[in-house]
């Protein structure tokens, strides 16, 4: 990056305002005891891998047994825990709620948790948890949930909603499109969504499928993993590959993280870095990185950070707890607003070399779109919504500045350096950024990527 550039982006840095919540770089971790009738909770890790309790959690969200209380975690841009449930109506006479619930902390004290929905009433006789929270650009939440049975036939029903801010409930028309299985993850796809299906017949396979959110045109199958002994987690990265989490057979021999394109009938790719097996697990997507527990034996399992694009892990906490359900990871680098444009492809952003830490030499930018496409990446302060003919501009217009140019190769992504200088005061301070280019110049042909906020740590 040149030295003009380098200061515009140190201009923008010092203009952020500071974040609250959850703290970048952090991650709230759900546990419930092998002990069927003890309650559970949640431990949050700060980044030096010190682990502790969430306290001031309500009734409801530590739950009474390891069926019902938080099963499912995500924590969003700017820190707020979202917490989905299970009921366990099985011996009930009346149905219940199937709550999401949003938590606000400061430092380790929950200072405020209450429903913010309910995405199902469960029947009496039934036991139902919510699978899988991801938080969208928007602010909305992806909600999957699925009914749990003892045996494969029947199969057990599922559902998949948008959450809205406000707490308002959309129920989603691809539902009709599912197949059979319990539903153990989705994964936010802008305009789409991919959800993944365990299938217990003679042996488990995992069908991962992709939808549209108004189920217009049909949605497909991505890839059908045969004899799966567990999945953890999926996600997306910034390039629209599918990534996942758990014990997956891939043609390389079976491995604990895989990429996977989005397309149908996809192959996947085993990614190295990571632990022989995985428990649970958390993506930050645009950087396509995960964190990963590897699974428990008499003690608690360890805490990996694995940099899927480098393909190496690091240790991130020895011990955090004996029995995780779910693992989410504050979200930074995250997108928001949808790509647009009206070339041939559309632009996308996301960024390599690890995590948004201050001092970390190695961080970049990845862009990618249109071969021979020319843009820029234009970093703010804050978010915006600007319509323009060649698309949204989704930052804030009145405090912009050009990070860097680029051409797009052959390849369809290249790499931008940004190393970030070793500054404490950038500490959860925000900065946004988007991919604007020229796909064709007669016609004019324009792309715009999705808006993508760093919170550093």
């Amino acid at each position: 990056m040149s030295t003009p550039l380098r200061t515009a982006f140190a201009a923008l840095l010092a203009l952020c305002p500071l974040a609250a919540q959850i703290p970048s770089g952090h991650a709230a971790v759900a546990w419930k005891p092998s002990n069927p009738t003890a309650t559970g909770g949640i431990k949050l890790v700060d980044r030096a891998g010190v682990v502790r309790d969430l306290t001031g959690l309500s009734a409801a969200t530590l739950g009474t047994t390891r069926f019902d209380g938080g099963q499912s975690v995500a924590v969003s841009s700017i820190g707020e825990l979202f917490v989905g449930l299970g009921v366990d109506n099985r011996t009930g006479t009346t149905p219940l709620p199937l709550e999401v619930r949003r938590i606000l902390v400061s430092g380790t004290t929950a200072i405020l948790d209450q429903p913010l929905a309910t995405v199902h009433t469960v029947p009496a006789g039934e036991l139902w948890k919510v699978s899988d929270l991801q938080v969208r650009g928007d602010g909305s939440l992806l909600v999957a949930a699925t009914e749990i049975l003892a045996n494969a036939n029947p199969m057990p029903k599922t559902l998949a909603c948008l959450v809205l801010p406000g707490g308002t409930v959309v129920n989603l028309a691809a539902v009709s499109q599912f197949p059979a299985g319990s539903l153990v993850a989705v994964a936010d796809l802008g305009t789409r969504f991919a959800a993944a299906f365990l299938q217990s017949f003679f042996v488990v396979n995992l069908e991962v499928m992709s939808f549209t959110y108004d189920s217009v045109p049909a949605g497909f199958r991505v890839h059908q993993f045969v004899s799966v002994p567990r999945m953890a987690a999926l996600g997306a990265d910034a390039n629209g590959e599918l990534l996942l989490a758990g014990q997956l057979p891939t043609p390389a021999g079976q491995s604990s993280l895989v990429r996977l394109p989005h397309a149908p009938g996809a192959t996947p790719v085993a990614v190295t870095g990571g632990p022989t097996a995985v428990a649970v697990a958390d993506f930050v997507a645009p950087a396509a990185v995960a964190a990963v527990f590897t699974p428990p034996t008499l003690i608690a399992g360890s805490l990996q950070l694995v940099d899927m694009l480098a393909g190496q892990g690091s240790m991130w906490a020895q011990t955090v707890v004996r029995d995780p359900v779910d693992i989410a990871l504050r979200q930074s680098p995250a997108h928001y607003g949808l790509a647009s444009g009206n070339g041939p492809g559309l632009a996308w952003l996301g960024t390599d070399g690890g995590l948004p830490a201050v001092g970390n030499g190695l961080f970049g930018l990845r862009v990618g779109g249109t071969t021979g496409s020319q843009g820029v990446i234009l970093a703010s302060i804050g978010r915006g919504n600007v319509p323009t003919p060649f698309g949204t501009i989704l930052l804030d217009l009145s405090v912009m500045a050009q990070v860097a140019g680029y051409t797009v190769p052959n390849t369809g992504a290249l790499r931008l350096g940004l190393p970030l200088p070793n500054n404490p005061s950038l500490i959860g301070q925000a900065v946004t950024f988007q991919a604007l280019a020229i796909a064709s110049a007669s016609p004019l042909l324009a792309e715009c990527s999705r808006g993508l906020e760093l919170v550093f740590f």
